[in-house]
């Protein structure tokens, strides 16, 4: 139950992002800049050495968004941990830049529900009906804000019109501070509460039952950008365990578009399959491994014209690659474009 809680409440957040007079989408996420797109991923931990680093890729928590020039989200993926799509939600606005419909897509692009909002004399959405595909209602988001603009109370309705869950936001200098879940009709299930860094992100997170005794806690750690945002956040459960470290690669607006060189090459990459690596090296050779095992090694070579990517194996068969190199993922092909692999650098 709890899942869905955190499914419901974080979809919610990108069907009303941007429906305050003041705020953004970037806003919500307390992203800084003039940000274009954020990856993250979530890793598993592994205990080397005394210290935690970073794992296996989890099944869940990887996922993109992308923002408009007007720092309003426009695009939500959510990938299995071998970067293939699992749902899709595209977000549309008007010439006011007030969101003005959403679309829910599944793994295949098929159209699973689309949402249509209603809005209030200030332009804020306060309410908002997903339909499935044959027309039919699926479920229904009321909300009611305060003058200020801030979201204050909520309720989720079944394909009957009956509440399934409803929520209460409780606020501190416009960052949510405590968050009340209720039932189907109306018990407390749940308390969550929020504690801050000095940078607005949170550090600390509690949740309570019904009877207000604490069942959660979990402390946020993290690194920054020269922006001030997050790219990297450690999560520790109530034990002191870091359970999970979480990538984000941030992309702004005036960033210089990067390409593949000699240099950024250097470095680890872990492909698709998990537990494959490749490492190429400062002096031009390369190693291709499976968890600790080296299976191949020998040089590489780029060339930059042709978008080809050499390697020489001392060992086994050479072989050439198509390489593209996109936002900081390194997609390699056969020449011929049959097969394709993804790698992601660590």
């Amino acid at each position: 139950m709890k899942q869905n809680i955190l499914t419901l409440l974080f979809l919610t957040s990108l069907i009303i992002s941007s429906c305050s007079n003041n705020k953004n989408s970037l806003n919500d996420y307390n992203l800084q800049g003039k940000v274009r797109k954020i990856n993250v991923n979530t890793f598993e931990t592994k205990i080397e050495f005394g210290k935690y680093e970073i794992g296996d890729k989890n099944f869940s928590g990887n996922y993109s968004s992308q923002f408009n020039e007007f720092g309003n989200i426009i695009e939500y993926v959510d990938y299995d941990r071998d970067d293939n799509i699992n749902a899709r939600q595209v977000i549309n606005y008007d010439k006011n830049k007030i969101i003005s419909s959403t679309a829910n897509y599944d793994s295949e692009g098929n159209l699973k529900l689309k949402f249509k909002q209603y809005k209030d004399s200030k332009d804020r959405v306060i309410k908002s009906v997903a339909y499935n595909p044959e027309g039919n209602i699926e479920n229904t988001y009321i909300f009611e804000f305060l003058d200020s603009g801030q979201k204050v109370n909520g309720r989720f309705l079944n394909n009957k019109g009956k509440v399934s869950y409803s929520w209460t936001n409780e606020f501190e200098d416009d960052y949510l501070k405590t968050q009340i879940g209720f039932d189907s009709i109306g018990k407390v299930e749940t308390k969550t509460t929020f504690e801050r860094n000095e940078k607005n992100d949170v550090s600390v997170l509690k949740v309570y039952d019904s009877r207000n005794k604490l069942i959660e806690k979990t402390k946020y750690t993290y690194e920054y950008d020269s922006k001030k945002n997050w790219i990297q956040q450690k999560i520790t459960d109530k034990n002191s365990k870091v359970t999970y470290i979480v990538k984000r690669k941030i992309f702004y607006y005036d960033d210089d578009v990067e390409e593949l060189n000699s240099e950024n090459i250097i470095g680890i990459w872990k492909n698709n399959n998990r537990d494959n690596w490749t490492e190429f090296k400062k002096d031009g050779t390369y190693d291709v491994g499976y968890n600790e095992n080296i299976n191949d090694y020998g040089k590489w070579e780029i060339n930059n014209e042709q978008k080809t990517l050499t390697l020489k194996s001392e060992k086994n068969n050479s072989k050439k690659y198509s390489y593209s190199f996109e936002e900081q993922k390194l997609i390699l092909s056969d020449l011929d474009g049959k097969d394709k692999t993804i790698f992601e650098k660590r």
